[in-house]
């Protein structure tokens, strides 16, 4: 998050350039981004932030699909949640409790963590083979078969943050 807002600004040649943290991924995710958030760009900037996306990519060094990449997100009501996942080619499988609030939910990348979040009685979805390159560090992983979890939590749902993040604890200690 940058100042409040989810868009990071690149400055380049004196002009800004604003682009989605979360889709730089991949060079499709990256224009993608570019695209929607200006009404141009220079080509160059696909390669700086690719090389952005690099740097961040070797601080969370990702290149063991023995340790898990856990990513924290927050959405608003009613805007993302695991219904967004229904009847579209990016979930092979989805679980929804009645019990839990739809905008909290897991997505993961790992059938044995779908089932793990799934006997919990948690919103879960799994992420399928399939899923469409948005340029996201959900894609990436599952491309990489680098263990990945969303801990997807509707802003102002702090302790229901924790609780989801204290469940992947325990998945991964029973699992390690």
């Amino acid at each position: 998050m940058q100042n409040g807002s989810r868009l990071l600004k690149y400055i380049y040649n004196n002009k800004n350039y604003y682009f989605d943290p979360n889709r730089i991924f991949s060079k499709k995710g990256i224009i993608k981004t570019l695209k929607k958030y200006n009404k141009s760009y220079p080509l160059k900037l696909i390669t700086k932030i690719k090389s952005f996306a690099d740097a961040v990519l070797k601080i969370v060094a990702i290149k063991s699909s023995s340790k898990y990449i856990i990513a924290i997100h927050n959405n608003t009501d009613d805007h993302f949640s695991v219904n967004s996942y229904k009847n579209t080619a990016n979930a092979s499988m989805i679980y929804m409790s009645k019990s839990q609030d739809p905008d909290d939910f897991f997505l993961v990348t790992k059938e044995s963590d779908f089932t793990f979040f799934k006997a919990q009685k948690q919103n879960v979805v799994l992420q399928s083979k399939y899923a469409k390159d948005d340029g996201s560090l959900s894609i990436y992983c599952q491309t990489h078969k680098v263990p990945y979890i969303n801990v997807e939590a509707q802003i102002r749902h702090k302790k229901k943050q924790i609780d989801m993040l204290l469940l992947c604890k325990r998945l991964l200690t029973k699992s390690h």
